[in-house]
């Protein structure tokens, strides 16, 4: 019986959209609260501690993952993933602009990150005389590990006489893949494949894109949303909430 792949996971990926964005909403609406009140005072370089969790999509394309049968002809979406990432971080001020009467601080602010990506997904195999898909119990599971290297530009409100601040990023990111691996597994047809999770079917072993987000803070601790949108094949998109204290 054919099964139509792309509704669980467009599902999965609604789901956590919805989820971030919820969340975006808030931290946006803190930002511009901030930007109305106060006057914006002395930045200086700073150093910080980040953590956090990443989900995700992997659009994916591999032709014949096992060498053999086309279990994965198609664009699978691994949605709803559970992974998740630590670095430092260092911020530059760079200069004092006005706006609307108000002090801003134009700042560089990039981090290294060591990043857990991935996830799992249904088997699937293709039909090759109606074009239908067939769903097998099995899972395609990627793990990789990368350092992620984002270089945004940001636009930061700081309340006068305390430590609150509000901040907007954005810039390009580079992502180096360090290890890992995907896993076809087929028990009832007694499979089971492994390769490089950088193979020629795999991710991007050095990949870049955009990095972009909005960040606050209170007297050093930090809590950042941010989105990472790739440009290498396969295309990737990520939602990192990170959390942190700034020195």
């Amino acid at each position: 019986m054919g099964i139509d792949m792309e509704t669980g996971s467009s599902l999965n990926r609604k789901y956590i959209g919805k989820r971030f964005i919820l969340f975006f909403k808030v931290l946006v609406v803190a930002v511009i609260v901030l930007a109305g009140m106060g006057d914006a005072t002395a930045s200086e370089v700073r150093f910080g501690l980040r953590a956090g969790y990443n989900g995700g999509v992997i659009n994916m394309n591999p032709s014949s993952f096992d060498g053999e049968i086309n279990w994965v002809d198609g664009s699978f979406k691994f949605g709803d993933m559970f992974k998740l990432h630590a670095g430092v971080s260092v911020d530059i001020p760079i200069t004092e602009v006005e706006i609307a009467d108000k002090s801003y601080y134009i700042g560089l602010n990039p981090s290294i990150l060591f990043v857990w990506k991935g996830g799992d997904s249904e088997t699937w195999h293709k039909n090759w005389e109606n074009e239908t898909w067939v769903q097998y119990d099995g899972t395609y599971k990627i793990d990789a590990y990368y350092l992620d290297v984002p270089i945004p530009v940001s636009i930061e409100r700081r309340l006068s006489d305390s430590n609150v601040l509000g901040r907007l990023e954005v810039g390009p990111y580079i992502s180096f893949g360090l290890s890992g691996d995907q896993v076809l597994t087929v028990p009832t047809l007694n499979i089971k494949h492994s390769e490089s999770a950088f193979s020629s079917e795999g991710l991007a072993r050095v990949g870049i894109g955009i990095f972009y987000g909005i960040v606050i803070e209170f007297f050093g601790f930090y809590v950042g949303q941010h989105i990472c949108s790739g440009f290498s094949s396969p295309s990737t998109t990520f939602y990192y909430v990170t959390v942190g204290y700034t020195f």
